[in-house]
């Protein structure tokens, strides 16, 4: 069962990250001022931290 649960576990940080990637690249290729793009990016990154550490 341990096996399984280690497994299950990469596989959720995975899909974490990979949406972390997603999100970060939707926002820079959205077509805003630089300003409001990196105010978005890192309100992202923000909310990613506060998930990754709860």
């Amino acid at each position: 069962m341990s096996k399984n649960k280690g497994s299950l576990e990469k596989v959720i940080m995975t899909a974490i990250v990979g949406a972390a990637i997603g999100s970060v690249i939707g926002v820079s290729v959205a077509p805003k001022k630089g300003k409001e793009t990196r105010k978005n990016i890192f309100t992202k990154l923000k909310n990613i931290a506060r998930i990754i550490r709860s």
